[in-house]
């Protein structure tokens, strides 16, 4: 799909575009070479060309042969390469090469990359063995350079890679609409005001590392219920920005029975009960992880992270709740053919826990006996192969202190509320909340027509706050795979901004505000500071 851009594992999955190029739409046509007048013409599949054209380019051939001077100006364009066959996306490729070197020394590492010809640039932050650099002018290809240079395993050299420019990472439309990601307010959401820093700063935390966004992670969100259809008699998820995040193998709905036993439903069959609302979970996971697609343009925070959805209908019990934990921090708990570890690395939990009544004799407490809280210790100590899984649990929309809910006292999930686009926070208040996160007239992934492409809508609760904050946590672990569920909390909550205009306790907590808002841009940056902290100020 044109909005998603998969991964590249080797310089071969590139195929040149042949002949075609492409310049910023109102720059120069260089000499010697002619426009594309309809570019539905081109052997594309027409979701990539949209995505070219829409992207703010405008479509060119050239014929150059192998050591051809270049036409005049052609340095400004960029050459077309095709990612995954003729259905797969477009990619551009610059003159800028990215070269990982065995050397720390600045002035080995610029003589290793004048030996290949090539202009040295400088030393990226993201690590010390990181640099970038130019290709010699007289190339016309910078995959094919690329190529030569690594069949050719130059001393010194650790890796080499060309850097490409994906059109489709210039969205629009409901993209635009998206405040909580950027802090833009396009006008279309004419009862929100959005200050520009009242925002979770996504887009920034992509630009300062944008490979990963979230890739290897998986986030388990556990919801009422999500958008499936009948197609060929066979349910299937066919919202355009989930069906191809959603692992359906590892997803399934757990449901309470009229005789007790909760019941399991494995696969994309169990994501839609009969008389349950199927929107709340499709935006809480389209928050998460959405694919932008070439229907519409919403994100989620990670969107190349897998989702993995668990439905627990509109009756719900602690048990039925507890499952869904349980099998999401475990799936070979509940799945034949999943294996040890296929678990989850982030819970989203957007659903409200039902009150738990119970006699407890001691020595015992509520905390050994209580199903949900019975869970999340399992998913803190097996989750992750013993690493423990992130859990984000969205606190009350009403102004009740957070005591009411045994549950968000638990020290194994992180409690979430929500602020709006003027930095506001008005739920649930107390010593157990985490943080606060955008959550107030988001734009999120639905199946509603407020934007008109039909897919996305406006939302407002805890519920989007909180699944924001799990993209976060995934964009996080996808730098720091390794990274313990203790210590991401300890660096989400250090990642927060202090908002609201109040005055914090010593330990920089509010009650209302937790500890601030949300920033994935710090979390990013922290993340990265792991490793590299004197190349990577905060």
């Amino acid at each position: 799909m044109a909005g998603h851009c998969p991964s590249v594992r080797s310089l071969a999955d590139l195929e040149r575009v042949e002949s075609l190029w492409v310049l910023p739409k109102g720059a120069t046509r260089p000499s010697g070479i002619e426009a594309v007048p309809d570019p539905s013409g081109l052997d594309l599949h027409d979701e990539a060309v949209r995505h070219l054209t829409s992207g703010g380019f405008t479509v060119w051939k050239c014929a150059l042969s192998p050591g051809a001077p270049w036409p005049a100006g052609l340095e400004a364009a960029f050459p077309v390469y095709r990612v995954g066959g003729k259905t797969g996306c477009l990619v551009l490729g610059t003159r800028g090469l990215t070269l990982h070197l065995a050397t720390t020394s600045v002035s080995e590492a610029r003589r290793v990359l004048e030996s290949l010809s090539l202009v040295p640039g400088r030393r990226y932050r993201f690590g010390p063995h990181a640099w970038a650099a130019t290709i010699p002018a007289k190339e016309h290809d910078p995959v094919a350079f690329a190529a030569r240079l690594a069949k050719g395993r130059p001393a010194g050299v650790l890796a080499v890679s060309p850097v490409l420019v994906w059109p489709g990472a210039r969205r629009e439309d409901c993209y635009q609409k998206q405040w909580q990601h950027h802090g833009r307010n396009p006008g279309t959401l004419t009862e929100v005001t959005v200050d520009p820093t009242d925002h979770a700063f996504v887009e920034q935390a992509w630009k300062i590392f944008p490979a990963p966004r979230g890739r290897g992670v998986r986030i388990a969100v556990i919801d009422e219920a999500f958008v499936t259809e009948k197609v060929n008699g066979e349910l299937e998820m066919t919202h355009p920005n989930l069906k191809d995040a959603v692992l359906p193998a590892t997803s399934g709905g757990f449901f309470p029975t009229s005789s007790g036993p909760v019941a399991f439903v494995p696969g994309i069959g169990g994501l839609s009960p009969s008389g349950a609302e199927q929107f709340h979970g499709t935006r809480c996971a389209g928050m998460v992880a959405a694919r932008p697609s070439g229907k519409c343009a919403c994100s989620g925070v990670a969107p190349a992270a897998d989702l993995m959805l668990y439905a627990l209908g509109e009756k719900v019990t602690c048990e039925s709740m507890a499952a869904a934990i349980t099998c999401a921090a475990e799936p070979a708990l509940y799945f034949d053919d999943a294996a040890p570890g296929d678990g989850a690395d982030v819970l989203s939990i957007s659903y409200q826990c039902p009150a738990w009544v119970g006699e407890v004799f001691p020595p015992a407490t509520i905390e050994d006996v209580h199903p949900v809280l019975q869970a999340l210790r399992f998913a803190a100590s097996c989750g992750r192969q013993c690493r423990g899984c992130a859990v984000l649990y969205a606190a009350d929309n009403r102004e009740v202190p957070l005591t009411d809910d045994v549950v968000t006292q638990s020290p194994h999930l992180m409690v979430v509320g929500q602020s709006n686009p003027l930095g506001k926070s008005g739920d649930a208040y107390g010593a157990a909340l985490a943080f606060v996160a955008p959550g107030s007239s988001v734009y999120v992934t639905s199946s509603g027509d407020d934007c008109g492409c039909y897919w996305c809508d406006v939302a407002t609760g805890t519920s989007y706050a909180t699944a924001l904050a799990a993209g976060i946590a995934a964009l996080v672990l996808g730098l720091r795979p390794r990274l313990s569920a203790t210590g991401l909390k300890k660096l989400l909550l250090a990642s927060c901004d202090q908002v609201g205009g109040v005055t914090y306790d010593e330990a920089g907590h509010h009650p209302y505000y937790g500890f601030g808002r949300i920033n994935a841009l710090t979390a990013v940056k922290r993340a990265l500071r792991i490793f590299w902290r004197p190349l990577l100020p905060l």
